[in-house]
């Protein structure tokens, strides 16, 4: 929104010419609902007719009013991150986002190994490969949104600084270092030849397609070729306060649960972390976008998919059931969902005793 041109004393003879001044969409609906509550924050506006007449225009904006369910999950995954952070003896630690899910619970221990045998997965599931990278592709994106809030609300308490770096593993090396930048240059021009030779422009591209694990093993390839780099991922950076963390700590947990355990915060985040997706999934499949995935989202049993995929890769419940290749795989140097270079395949051994 371009609040800037707003004036007090306007007068905007309906909602169209609102939205041009503003130069921002115009939606119909919920939507539109959102865009003026999002309006208000910033000025007094007062409606007569089709009219808007802008009565006041604040100097500063009015805090957002967060919906009460949303409040509580956000401050669930900031209380875990938290009690993570209290519990580690150094100033500063480095993860990576998919170890960050594992860790407070927002994804089981099947999910990131999955994502990485996509094709096998499919043949278990009887599932489509289009359908489970877009369940991939929605889901990450809505976990780095997430996670990355929650960072940003610590940060705002002033309990961590942090930031995101790449982490390089060299010379079967089972400490991993930030990348130099080098590094980051090597990795880069691999990143933009193997881009080329898929006939790709955006990583994100080939994210959501078949080609993804290729473009990984040929990247990994190339960076063997050039340089003593095994394999890299993204990760967060944090520095910690621990002369202030366990007040915050205390001060989180009264917004949250009084005497609450942290299996109970866990279960309880799991939960709604399953309820959030499925209904994203919802409203993917009852919006009408001309996009390519339109012709799985609108299927009748587009939601049912999607719901078996939840329930085998994120639904809690699944954690326990391990084996000892479930075992090897959390011993793996491999940490991030979205940036590992893992080779293995996939067996029905992973899956045996799951029930959908």
């Amino acid at each position: 929104m371009e609040i800037d041109k707003l004036k007090e004393g306007q007068v905007f003879k309906n909602y169209k010419e609102l939205c041009k001044e503003l130069g921002v969409e115009i939606k119909n609906g919920k939507s539109k609902k959102y865009q003026l509550v999002e309006l208000s924050r910033y000025c007094n506006y007062r409606k007569d007719g089709h009219k808007f007449n802008i009565e006041e225009v604040y100097k500063n904006p009015l805090p957002k009013v967060e919906n009460k369910r949303n409040a509580k999950y956000k401050n669930l995954i900031e209380l875990l991150v938290l009690d993570l952070l209290a519990q580690c003896n150094d100033k500063s630690i480095t993860i990576s986002r998919s170890k960050l899910l594992r860790i407070i619970n927002m994804t089981n221990i099947y999910y990131g190994y999955c994502s990485e045998n996509v094709p096998e997965l499919s043949d278990y599931t009887k599932i489509r490969e289009a359908i489970i990278y877009d369940f991939y592709n929605t889901s990450n994106s809505n976990f780095k949104s997430t996670v990355e809030t929650a960072l940003k609300g610590l940060r705002d308490r002033s309990v961590i600084i942090y930031n995101t770096v790449t982490k390089v593993s060299k010379d079967n090396k089972t400490v991993n270092e930030t990348a130099t930048e080098e590094e980051l240059e090597i990795i880069l021009e691999c990143e933009n030849k193997v881009l080329e030779e898929l006939g790709f422009e955006k990583i994100s591209e080939v994210r959501c397609s078949r080609y993804w694990k290729k473009f990984k093993k040929s990247v990994k390839e190339k960076l063997n070729e050039r340089s003593n780099i095994d394999f890299y991922y993204i990760a967060y950076d944090i520095t910690i306060s621990k002369k202030y963390i366990d007040k915050k700590l205390n001060n989180l947990a009264d917004l949250v649960l009084e005497d609450a355990k942290r299996e109970e915060y866990k279960s309880e985040l799991n939960a709604d972390v399953c309820t959030n997706l499925l209904k994203n999934a919802q409203k993917r499949h009852g919006a009408n976008k001309d996009n390519k995935m339109k012709i799985h989202r609108e299927k009748n049993d587009y939601v049912a998919k999607i719901d078996k995929l939840i329930n085998l890769l994120v639904n809690d419940e699944n954690n326990k059931r391990v084996n000892l290749k479930d075992v090897k795989l959390e011993a793996s140097p491999f940490e991030d969902v979205e940036d590992k270079f893992l080779t293995e395949t996939l067996d029905n051994d992973v899956f045996r005793g799951i029930s959908f």
